[in-house]
């Protein structure tokens, strides 16, 4: 069957952002859709809202499956069109309700979780058990990483050879241990003797991460420090692939760290 998989805009896109368009690309089979939304807030929803409605009525039909990402607001008046026409809506969830925040988009966008829920599917893709076993949804698939490509066995090769090869990916911030990982690598560069390569990609602070690459520079490859930066998927699962281990340091009492990996 055609499956449409509609993804939304970040509000963190600027709505001047030449870069970001309408386009359409396949992935193994898969239609998946970007539309670009226009305006500033309030504005910049209410357009991406019709243009996901627009797009559902001249493009969806019975038979196709819709997966959207997430439960923003955008997708509320294509997804009551769906419900209405017989159009088979999965929600794909990537990130919990923030509960504890209280900002006017926060509230709005956890209005809209169980809204959206009640018109989409009575199964989910979740990005992990335990955000499902949160919101307590019993029917789901998890879908750990990004790649598929990679073995979800645990290889007995790895840790064997040195450098051993660290991964520390996505949006890297404060409330995702950019501190932690900072004060990890400085103890390591300071009190120990084995070879450690980490692996940075994603968005981070050049300014700290720069002063850090600098640190392991010191210390005549032992610890080393490579900044990546945003990749292309094959250049991703490249260093995923060599990878003895990944981080994922979200602070357990900050309110990120409930809602994708709790």
């Amino acid at each position: 069957q055609l499956a449409f998989v509609v993804t939304c805009i970040s509000p963190n896109h600027k709505a001047n952002n030449k870069g970001v368009k309408n386009y359409l690309y396949k992935d193994n089979g898969v239609n998946i859709v970007v539309l670009r939304s226009k305006g500033k807030n309030l504005l910049k929803r209410l357009t991406s809202m019709l243009l996901y409605l627009i797009f559902a009525i001249r493009n969806l039909n019975k038979g196709d499956i819709v997966i959207i990402y997430n439960y923003f607001p955008e997708y509320l008046l294509a997804c009551v069109y769906l419900k209405l026409f017989g159009i088979r809506c999965v929600l794909d969830i990537e990130d919990g309700p923030r509960f504890a925040d209280y900002a006017v988009r926060e509230l709005l966008t956890r209005c809209m979780y169980p809204l959206i829920k009640h018109l989409c599917e009575k199964r989910y893709l979740i990005v992990s058990k335990e955000l499902a076993d949160q919101l307590k949804l019993s029917t789901v698939l998890p879908v750990y990483g990004v790649s598929m490509h990679c073995s979800s066995n645990i290889e007995t090769s790895k840790f064997s050879k040195y450098p051993i090869q660290i991964l520390y990916g996505g949006t890297i911030n404060e409330e995702r241990g950019l501190y932690i990982f900072i004060n990890a690598v400085n103890e390591l560069v300071n009190k120990s003797n084995i070879e450690i390569e980490f692996n940075v990609t994603g968005s981070f602070p050049i300014i700290e991460m720069q002063d850090l690459k600098t640190l392991c520079q010191k210390t005549n490859g032992r610890v080393r420090l490579n900044l990546y930066g945003e990749l292309k998927s094959a250049d991703y699962r490249n260093i995923l692939n060599v990878s003895d281990v990944g981080l994922n340091l979200r602070l357990a009492n900050r309110e990120m760290g409930a809602t994708t990996f709790p």
